[in-house]
């Protein structure tokens, strides 16, 4: 807001930028939320007398708390490192 505030081009362009990158950006990580759900629902549909997999969420759950994502790493690597970026990210930490 404060750039909108200064009224100058290159401040305007700042803005935008950073409109888009944090579109992006929260984009990413519900889309990485997805993805998740969508493993672990695909994977007790193909594992059902497998609880091994899925130690935290109910066979056929969506994710609904963070907790839920513990154990992410060991299951899917990828996803839960693009999700650690781009949580990261939000924070200001990156």
């Amino acid at each position: 807001m404060l750039s909108l505030a200064i009224n100058t081009e290159q401040s305007i362009d700042s803005f935008l930028f950073y409109l888009i990158q944090y579109t992006i950006t929260n984009l990413n990580i519900f889309l990485i939320i997805l993805a998740v759900t969508y493993s672990i629902y695909t994977n007790t549909i193909n594992h059902k007398n497998n609880n091994t997999l899925i130690s935290n969420t109910k066979q056929g759950q969506e994710i609904r708390y963070i907790y839920e994502l513990k154990g992410l790493f060991f299951t899917n690597p990828l996803l839960s490192l693009c999700l650690c970026i781009s949580l990261f990210s939000m924070a200001g930490k990156i």
